[in-house]
């Protein structure tokens, strides 16, 4: 995952503040190494083969530098110390790790979530929530509250989760489903709105939408 923020250092401002103080740190180190040991020795010492001026081996630093990679002093450091390294450097963990979901964790999440029918999932959670913020009467509340319970997602009806749930066995939800598909319809409408006025409660009329 860290290798795969690397490669989109562009999306990590406090990765390339890391790196940048990283990147200084060696400069300053192979600096020191070349004045105490002189250009030829420190030819020999990093590279092999004696360098033939003090330029060239400042030449040599800087390429280094160019091409300093972060991976590879995290792996060799150890992912301890390459956390710690935020503390002690003062660049924000909390940031890097906001980067991290942002780019690399949500898009992995939404990738595989996408395949399996977030988006619908989600719409369909919007549709059942404007319902029940809209329902004003008692045969509004019932049908919304109807139709969120049986929304679909990507596992399934809700429905059919309530043998597991409600630790019952043998529950058929069939005959379920096709029940809370009649009230939803407002096929009990006439009906409930009798015994309620038979009980002292008047209901308004209201005209009932067509299933969605």
């Amino acid at each position: 995952m860290l290798s795969s923020a690397l490669q989109q250092a562009e999306n990590f401002p406090s990765l390339q503040g890391l790196a940048s103080m990283y990147a200084q740190g060696e400069k300053e180190r192979y600096q020191n190494d070349l004045y105490d040991a002189g250009f030829e020795t420190f030819g020999e010492n990093y590279r092999g083969e004696a360098f033939q001026s003090e330029e060239e081996a400042e030449q040599w630093i800087e390429e280094q530098i160019a091409n300093f990679d972060l991976s590879e002093h995290m792996y060799d450091n150890g992912m301890e110390n390459f956390l710690a390294s935020f503390q002690y450097t003062g660049i924000s963990l909390e940031q890097f790790l906001k980067e991290l979901n942002q780019h690399i964790v949500f898009p992995m999440w939404m990738n595989y979530w996408g395949a399996m029918g977030i988006e619908e999932t989600r719409e369909l959670a919007q549709e059942a929530y404007q319902r029940l913020e809209n329902a004003a009467t008692l045969q509004e509340n019932i049908i919304a509250i109807n139709h969120a319970i049986d929304i679909h997602h990507q596992n399934g009806q809700m429905i059919e989760h309530m043998e597991q749930y409600s630790g019952l066995e043998d529950v058929d939800t069939q005959s379920i489903i096709n029940m809370m598909d009649e009230i939803e319809s407002g096929a009990f409408v006439d009906e409930w709105n009798k015994e309620l006025k038979h009980i002292g409660i008047s209901v308004p009329k209201m005209a009932i939408q067509e299933k969605v």
